[in-house]
């Protein structure tokens, strides 16, 4: 059964995101994806591992829901879409952030991580936003940023609007505007991989975050429990 946020407004998205290799450039202390749609993935989405490469199929996201004002959390799990940005329903606006983790197992150390890159697919069949595009707006832009604060991976349903975990925005990379209407996007986070590394940790979790805040704005992507497999996200670490 599919759940569609425009017509019930009863919703949060939970789905697993994972990407691969892509052009970077430094801006301050974020790196930017290429707006160029050419450096994005086309055609055959299979994944070329290298020798020392681990692919990761990540292990649970959630895509919390609210708008501001009591009762404002808005949940469902699971759901084939992990979005960001902002919509309305009934002339409210409602905040979309996507989280997602992977439990596989990191580097030992940051100096045996080469690369590391999350890959994104747009979703071809999307129930919210406008249900046709999966990007729509004049600033979709977005943040991947990494997550720091306390969760259970296991539970990824716990995640909500009143219960989010913290991030930091080190080394964030910022994914630019498309007026594309379906754009898959590979990203390096080499860089918030291997400060996760540093700080002791395993495991890895991500959030999408929106630029700016402003209705009728959306990213839709392909979660780990859209039908279509060989869309779904994935992160690949090269080690040397």
């Amino acid at each position: 059964m599919k759940h569609q946020f425009r017509t019930n407004p009863i919703l949060l998205i939970l789905a697993i995101v994972i990407i691969l290799s892509g052009c970077t450039k430094e801006l301050n202390n974020e790196k930017a994806v290429p707006a160029d749609p050419e450096q994005s993935t086309a055609g055959s989405h299979s994944d070329a591992l290298r020798q020392n490469s681990i692919l990761g199929f990540l292990d649970g996201s959630a895509s919390p829901i609210g708008f501001v004002g009591p009762r404002s959390d808005r949940t469902f799990y699971p759901a084939t879409e992990l979005m960001v940005g902002m919509w309305t329903v009934s002339n409210a606006p409602f905040y979309f952030y996507g989280y997602f983790c992977s439990t596989h197992s990191l580097a030992p150390t940051p100096d045996g991580i080469q690369s590391a890159i999350l890959k994104l697919y747009s979703n071809p069949t999307p129930i919210n936003g406008d249900g046709v595009h999966a990007n729509y707006g004049t600033n979709n832009a977005f943040y991947v940023q990494r997550v720091t604060g306390a969760w259970d991976v296991t539970q990824m349903n716990l995640i909500n609007w009143g219960n989010l975990p913290a991030v930091t925005t080190a080394n964030q990379v910022l994914v630019p505007h498309t007026n594309l209407s379906s754009l898959d996007l590979t990203i390096d986070v080499t860089a918030m991989v291997k400060a996760a590394v540093a700080e002791g940790h395993t495991m890895i979790g991500f959030r999408l975050f929106p630029v700016t805040q402003t209705p009728l704005n959306m990213r839709n992507f392909v979660s780990c429990y859209h039908e279509r497999a060989d869309l779904r996200p994935r992160l690949i670490i090269n080690g040397f």
